[in-house]
């Protein structure tokens, strides 16, 4: 990602990973602040079951992963990757007031934003 920002006119690259960790975001943006690139971290969380197996059903089980597999046990799989997630996973919060991030809460119910500057953000 770093190398195609150098190229002409490369203004916005999405790195779509987990990240889970606050030491990880700590990482990227330390890296990303080395090579002059901003960051904005954005955090998606819902803890509504219906609406994450509703999401599993209608966009995971149709993506290439799991191609070929029966659809309900594709939701099933990724049911079960989530919820290793969520062991590990550590939210953005204050500890983080220095990185710009948007967290959306329950598909938009709530959305916090933090040191948001720019057009771009």
């Amino acid at each position: 990602m770093l190398k195609w920002f150098k190229g002409q006119n490369n203004l916005i690259a999405i790195l779509d990973a987990t990240n889970s960790t606050k030491s990880r975001r700590r990482w990227i943006k330390d890296v990303c602040d080395a090579e002059g690139v901003e960051t904005l971290f954005v955090e998606s969380k819902c803890d509504d079951e219906d609406v994450i197996m509703s999401n599993i059903r209608e966009v995971k089980t149709t993506s290439p992963d799991y191609e070929g597999q029966d659809p309900e046990q594709a939701a099933i799989d990724f049911r079960q990757r989530i919820t290793m997630y969520e062991r590990v996973y550590e939210t953005l919060d204050e500890d983080e007031s220095d990185m710009t991030y948007c967290k959306i809460i329950d598909v938009g119910s709530q959305v916090i934003i933090n040191r948001i500057h720019d057009y771009l953000q």
